[in-house]
């Protein structure tokens, strides 16, 4: 049980995704705190980096 694979990319995006719809539908608290859970610099799994390479790739969505 110790050693469950990580997330995969999508799972972030996903998030990323709902922090953007909160903030779009002026859900500023819930945004906030999902934005601060995905660029965590404390985190131990490398999900921020997996998120800068996506915006990076995907300019569109790095707009939102």
């Amino acid at each position: 049980m110790d050693r469950r694979p990580s997330p995969s990319a999508y799972h972030y995006v996903g998030r990323l995704g709902l922090a953007v719809t909160d903030a779009l539908e002026q859900r500023y608290s819930e945004s906030r705190s999902k934005f601060v859970a995905l660029f965590d610099p404390k985190s131990k799994d490398k999900h921020a980096q997996v998120l800068h390479d996506y915006l990076t790739k995907h300019t569109e969505f790095a707009k939102w």
